[in-house]
């Protein structure tokens, strides 16, 4: 039985989601300014368990980090031990803000996260941005995007997804203008096959199969145009 989204990030070692919603953040590097609602960011963590750690070694432990003595980590308790090499958060959510652009959310994630790369849900819904920018692909392992209710306009930015087809289980476009546009969710759907999840609904073999016989006409429409 394969897990639901919710269950798979309920399953990994992590801390809670670093919350920067409602803030009225204008950039994306305010973030580094600010507190979040919950969640402890990369700093505070590697701080609080270089602290623990060297109170347990009685001062002894290096003052440049619990990673970089990986045989004094393997010393302690397994309790203690997943306690310190538990990352922070796999989770950011920034929606309800005042971005227009999200141009340097990939240096803000390794400012507050211990491993950006390991990135699975971003919620950026309810700001002002009008594109999907190629900073998002950076993020290879992003499981849940929360784009609902911003600018996008044109369906050829969902384009830009593709790169993460195979990942992606869950996208939020509603209340975007292409919602409106005709062969929405047909678009997504070819644009994103292996999707699991488009907005507040599922996607089912229909879906899929509507979305075949859409991609395979436009196809031939671009290939009568350049022939």
């Amino acid at each position: 039985m394969s897990l639901t989204v919710s269950a798979m990030l309920a399953a990994e070692s992590h801390g809670p989601p670093l919350d920067y919603s409602f803030k009225e953040l204008k950039k994306v590097t305010d973030i580094l300014d600010d507190v979040p609602f919950s969640g402890t960011t990369r700093s505070r963590a590697v701080a609080k368990a270089s602290e623990q750690h060297r109170e347990g070694d009685g001062g002894d432990a290096a003052a440049d980090g619990v990673n970089s003595r990986p045989h004094e980590l393997m010393a302690l308790p397994s309790f203690k031990r997943a306690e310190l090499t538990k990352l922070n958060s796999v989770c950011l959510r920034l929606g309800n803000n005042l971005f227009n652009t999200l141009k340097g959310l990939d240096g803000v994630a390794n400012e507050v996260l211990d491993d950006p790369a390991r990135l699975y849900w971003l919620d950026v819904s309810h700001n002002r941005l009008p594109a999907i920018e190629s900073v998002l692909l950076r993020f290879r392992n992003l499981k849940v995007l929360y784009f609902h209710g911003n600018q996008v306009s044109k369906l050829s930015e969902v384009d830009k997804l593709s790169r993460l087809d195979g990942t992606l289980l869950k996208v939020t476009l509603q209340a975007n203008p292409i919602e409106e546009l005709r062969n929405y969710r047909v678009h997504v759907f070819s644009v994103l096959p292996n999707l699991k999840k488009l907005d507040n609904g599922g996607i089912t073999i229909v879906d899929r199969d509507r979305a075949t016989v859409w991609s395979a006409a436009r196809e031939a429409r671009r290939r009568m145009r350049e022939g």
